[in-house]
């Protein structure tokens, strides 16, 4: 897939062409959209394989994380994560279909809100897709303090337990420890 991003009157505007051998599930977009579910930018299809996805303004996740952060915000940005993967399961959107990589996550840079991709296309993934997802941006983010270090040793020896992707034990312990 290629990704273009533009920002324009305050507003982040995403252009996603898929490969041609990927066809977009246009039903499935449709609908998507017509939810507006929170945490995802909003598609509309340009072409066969085209979608132009807006909202907030902001940044790439990859660029926020390297600015600094302390735990509770990374923790803040997990929950926010797992709370919009618990919002697609009960619209009963599949989880692999979001593009999970922090290049092609957005973050306002005001309210510290993300914003995530969903394409429609049928896509063979790992199930622990997410899972490494974290530990990226754990291996990408930059830290405020020394302390904020032990707070994500543990979270990734948590991580490194999880047999598969479940939210809302993420979320409990966030709640626990973070």
């Amino acid at each position: 897939m290629k990704f273009r991003a533009k920002t324009k009157d305050d507003l982040l505007y995403i252009k996603v062409k898929t490969p041609r051998k990927d066809d977009l599930n246009s039903a499935e977009m449709y609908y998507f959209a017509s939810r507006s579910i929170p945490s995802f930018l909003c598609p509309v299809q340009e072409k066969k394989n085209t979608v132009i996805y807006s909202g907030p303004k902001g940044i790439p996740l990859k660029d926020y994380l390297e600015r600094g952060v302390t735990h509770n915000e990374f923790f803040s940005l997990i929950r926010q994560i797992t709370g919009a993967t618990l919002r697609l399961r009960k619209e009963m959107f599949a989880i692999n279909r979001v593009i999970w990589d922090i290049r092609y996550v957005y973050i306002s840079e005001r309210t510290k809100e993300i914003r995530l991709i969903f394409v429609p296309v049928e896509q063979k993934k790992d199930p622990k897709e997410i899972l490494v997802f974290f530990v990226h941006m754990m291996n990408t983010l930059r830290l405020s303090s020394g302390k904020d270090r032990e707070y994500l040793e543990d979270f990734y020896r948590f991580l490194k337990t999880q047999q598969s992707y479940e939210p809302v034990r993420i979320d409990r312990y966030i709640s626990q420890y973070g």
